[in-house]
């Protein structure tokens, strides 16, 4: 797992070395409830879920955040999302009811999922899956795009594509690591899509 609050004291180091860099954030809120119950899919619901130990490290040093290393605000920027966000981001992460692929094919569903960043457009979102809850509390994380759902078959809760039962990053933590590795070392992280889809650490090192 990574150190969150070092990465958050690495992101306010690393905005202070460029006016091109921003890192703004909120102070914390007592929004659990809210957070939690934020999730709205089409149909259905989402699995019962709990803060996962990272993510709520990070919600006890802020409530949301803007990470920005290019001027197009939107795309060059991971945003770490309010309760009413994550709500508004259901829009483009949750199928709705009856969406397969093909005439024939299984009806599919992404209720497992649950938006905590936006992904470096309107598109698409970072997600933990609440149905793999680890022994140490976490959740994995996927990038998740409108266009290339990481979907599971509604009926029997597989993946539809097999290749998705290995996550992008095993945690919140590691992937706030992750967005922190490659900015303080001058990159830009992965956010454009199909690149982005398939050059998630899960993608790349499977």
């Amino acid at each position: 797992m990574g150190n969150v609050a070092e990465s958050i004291e690495r992101l306010k180091a690393w905005a202070e070395r460029s006016e091109a860099h921003r890192f703004s954030h909120q102070p914390p809120l007592q929004d659990t409830e809210a957070r939690l119950g934020a999730p709205e899919p089409h149909f259905g619901s989402v699995p019962s879920w709990a803060l996962p130990p990272s993510y709520a490290e990070a919600l006890a040093l802020l409530s949301s955040a803007t990470i920005s290393w290019g001027p197009s605000i939107g795309h060059e920027e991971f945003v770490l999302l309010t309760p009413d966000e994550i709500r508004e981001y259901g829009e483009i992460v949750y199928l709705p009811e009856g969406i397969s692929r093909g005439a024939d094919g299984p009806d599919l569903s992404t209720n497992h999922l649950v938006p905590f960043a936006s992904g470096g457009n309107d598109e698409c979102a970072f997600c933990f899956d609440v149905t793999q809850r680890g022994e140490d509390g976490e959740y994995p994380v996927y990038y998740n795009h409108q266009d290339a759902p990481r979907a599971r078959i509604r009926a029997t809760g597989a993946w539809e594509d097999p290749a998705d039962a290995t996550p992008d990053f095993p945690s919140f933590g590691a992937w706030l690591a992750w967005v922190t590795d490659v900015l303080d070392q001058g990159g830009e992280p992965e956010s454009s899509y199909p690149g982005a889809y398939h050059q998630m650490p899960g993608r790349r090192d499977g």
